[in-house]
């Protein structure tokens, strides 16, 4: 059974609450309005610094594409024309980052390196050649190669592997210069680290073979006439007779006294002592009498110079006339003798020459009279050192001025030995 009273109180409960109200809605507008305040104040400028992040960024870029292409221009100074230039700054322009143009950047140092390498080898080629290079198919052959190289040891092992072809290759194009140049020469003077060297035509083109490449290449040629000119020389300063055909070298000794002021002549003469004897520039020497080369020269004959009246010659003559006859016949003798004695070489040589003295006999006596007193020297080891020897000998025309009239006493001669 319902309990009236306690129902009767219940309603008088639910009359005496008064309702609550919902602020919900408004907690949620407030939230909605904050958050589109905040957005309002605060994206703005989000999308403002975003904005120049992106511009900073692209100026960033194209700022490295600049210096990247600055670079390039100067990676490839030497080699304006070059197609690869294009194609690098090409890249670099279409690049999306710092690390794409630093990758360009790499490419084209590793490009320029073998470049530079392959031009290096190149040119050494050329310096092997100088300017027959275009005139030989094999340099040619090996340059195309070169360039065809895809690496720095591609490339090196082509220009190891042919370098003594090249080098024989050259060889014979200079000697087939030198060859032509000597046509129609008896003599020439060749001119190798300065030192001068006089040779016939046909012993310079038997020298020509045995050359290295180097000497081919800097010797240089000059055609020579000759001239003779007779050369006294004392034997101190000669040694031995030399031999018709023999080469040797005349050298003049100056004097370069410190009290003296040097001419210009000997200035010439003291730098091709330096020159001579491979001196050093900077090397001091002590001046004095110095041996210098003149020229070399061909002997073609040789005499001795007897002192005037140190020689004498006698002959004796005797004849006998006898006439005899029959019984009656008378008999008649008679002896002759004749004796005479001459003193001096050139009246014995001029009395032989006249008929007075027997011409065959005095030939026989003296006959090859230097190297037979040189023979004897070495026989006894006693050396004359006052004999004068007279030499005729070929020189160069241009050197004629030099030897003609050098003083006894201050020239020597050298034999060559070839």
């Amino acid at each position: 059974m319902v309990d009236i009273s306690k129902i009767r109180k219940l309603k008088e409960k639910s009359k005496g609450r008064k309702p609550r109200p919902n602020f919900m809605p408004i907690i949620v507008i407030i939230i909605v309005i904050s958050i589109v305040a905040l957005l309002v104040i605060t994206v703005p400028p989000i999308i403002k610094s975003m904005q120049e992040e992106k511009i900073l960024s692209q100026q960033s870029l194209e700022n490295a594409k600049k210096n990247a292409i600055n670079n390039i221009n100067i990676l490839f100074s030497e080699y304006p024309s070059d197609p690869m230039k294009a194609y690098f700054i090409t890249k670099i322009n279409t690049a999306k980052n710092q690390d794409d143009i630093n990758k360009i950047i790499d490419e084209a140092q590793r490009y320029i390196k073998l470049k530079e390498y392959k031009e290096n080898l190149k040119n050494q080629i050329k310096n092997i050649y100088g300017n027959y290079v275009s005139e030989s198919p094999l340099a040619q052959k090996v340059m195309s190669e070169i360039d065809l190289a895809k690496s720095i040891d591609e490339a090196g092992n082509i220009y190891l592997a042919n370098l003594e072809k090249l080098k024989e290759d050259a060889k014979q194009y200079y000697i087939s210069k030198y060859r032509n140049e000597v046509v129609n020469s008896k003599y020439v003077r060749v001119v190798i680290d300065d030192r001068e060297y006089l040779y016939t035509t046909d012993n310079f083109l038997k020298a020509l073979n045995n050359y290295d490449l180097e000497t081919l290449k800097n010797l240089k040629l000059y055609k020579v006439t000759m001239c003779e000119a007779t050369l006294p020389v004392l034997a101190s300063y000669c040694g031995n007779l030399p031999k018709p055909g023999d080469k040797i070298i005349i050298y003049e000794f100056v004097n370069f006294s410190k009290k003296n002021i040097i001419k210009l002549k000997d200035e010439k003469k003291l730098f091709d002592y330096y020159k001579w004897y491979n001196i050093p520039k900077n090397e001091t020497i002590n001046k004095g009498s110095l041996p210098i080369p003149i020229s070399e020269a061909i002997v073609k004959d040789v005499y001795v110079i007897f002192p005037l009246d140190t020689v004498s010659y006698s002959e004796s003559k005797s004849s006998k006339v006898t006439i005899s006859q029959d019984d009656d016949t008378t008999s008649a003798s008679k002896d002759v003798n004749i004796n005479y004695q001459l003193t001096g070489i050139s009246n014995i040589l001029h009395a032989a020459v006249m008929g007075k003295i027997d011409y065959n006999t005095l030939r026989y006596k003296l006959r090859d009279y230097g190297y037979r007193l040189n023979k004897l020297e070495e026989d006894t080891q006693i050396f004359d050192p006052n004999v004068v020897y007279l030499l005729v000998v070929e020189i160069p025309s241009d050197r004629a001025p030099e030897i003609i009239g050098l003083d006894l006493d201050k020239t020597a001669i050298v034999k060559i030995k070839e």
